[in-house]
């Protein structure tokens, strides 16, 4: 009897080191895909400020007096 409660209790033991090793492989992908996606965010980050700084030149470019040649 002692032997069989041993043997399921190595089983269980077994069991619980395999959950938790899914859980820890899963929190790296979790936290991969996180890294992934703020990188990403801030790529478009740095897109946005650049349309933004030609938006604010073709406005400033805009309100200058024109210049005629003749």
């Amino acid at each position: 009897m002692d032997a069989l409660k041993t043997r399921v209790s190595e089983k269980k033991r077994a069991i619980d080191a395999n959950i938790a090793e899914r859980d820890a492989e899963d929190a790296e992908d979790d936290a991969s895909f996180a890294i992934d996606y703020a990188i990403a965010s801030i790529e478009q980050a740095k897109l946005a400020v650049f349309d933004a700084i030609s938006a604010r030149l073709d406005a400033e470019a805009a309100k200058a007096p024109r210049k005629t040649t003749a």
